[in-house]
């Protein structure tokens, strides 16, 4: 219905142009026959009547003009009248399917505008509820463009050594492994690829969770780096804590233990 309005709109505005210029030509005829009638401008009598003939026409024609213009206008103006007051009573009609009145309006406004913001806030929740089951399911992940910051972040340190791990089985674990893996070899530092070699600690209270970075005193620049490198807000979850490296493997005493994903937070 909204393109017959438009449509009805744009069909009155040239009815009106028509309109304005058929009052031009009718100003067009008065005059001539202003002319003829009270002036002798014109001195020859053939010539005077061919202008007076002329001009009647024309005023003739413009009066037409107007007259047709006029009632196309007045047509059209009815439809859109008409068009409006059957939107206006559909509108009413409907409200009072839904129980309005003008009387308590105001209430059911307020009424609806509740139950649209409890609506809205069972959606957020539901979304958190969404994006916290995505994260349990989720790999962790470092993105391409990350893995070229970290190399930039680390590349200090280029010909360091230091050995990446994981425990058996854990194939989430060994996936996120090769891309540190990956950005410690673009920052030209040398990887011990552990991955998928690693055994709960019976001793430390079994299997852990996250990332943990161990290293020596002599190692704190680059366990620090490390850290605050892979730490990064919206990169890994990395425990806070360096740990003392017990036994250097190969003579590499910097360590990176990919252990199992922690769980979402609840």
């Amino acid at each position: 219905m909204a393109l017959d309005m438009d449509a009805l709109g744009s069909s009155l505005f040239c009815w009106e142009i028509g309109g304005y210029i058929a009052t031009a030509i009718v100003v067009i005829g008065v005059i001539g026959e202003s002319v003829v009638e009270f002036t002798d401008w014109i001195k020859s009598p053939q010539t005077l009547s061919r202008v007076g003939i002329a001009s009647a026409l024309i005023l003739v024609i413009g009066l037409a003009g107007e007259i047709l213009t006029q009632v196309k206008v007045n047509s059209i103006s009815g439809r859109m009248i008409a068009f409006l007051n059957s939107e206006a009573a559909n509108a009413i009609k409907a409200a009072g399917i839904l129980g309005v009145t003008m009387d308590n309006l105001e209430a059911f406004t307020k009424q609806k505008t509740g139950e649209i913001g409890l609506a809205i806030a069972d959606l957020n929740a539901a979304t958190v509820r969404a994006q916290t089951k995505l994260a349990e399911i989720e790999d962790r992940n470092l993105s391409p463009e990350q893995i070229r910051e970290i190399a930039d972040e680390l590349n200090s340190f280029a010909g360091a050594r230091v050995l990446v791990g994981s425990y058996k089985g854990d194939n989430e674990a060994a996936r996120i492994g090769e891309k540190i893996v990956a950005a410690l070899t673009a920052a030209h530092i040398q990887v011990l690829n552990a991955l998928g070699f690693g055994e709960p600690d019976p001793k430390g209270g079994g299997l852990s969770f996250g990332i943990h970075i161990s290293g020596l005193s002599s190692d704190e620049a680059l366990t620090t780096a490390l850290k605050r490198s892979l730490g990064a807000p919206n990169r890994l979850g990395v425990d806070p804590d360096v740990r003392p490296t017990l036994i250097p493997v190969d003579g590499i005493s910097v360590h990176i233990m990919v252990a199992i994903k922690p769980p979402a937070a609840r």
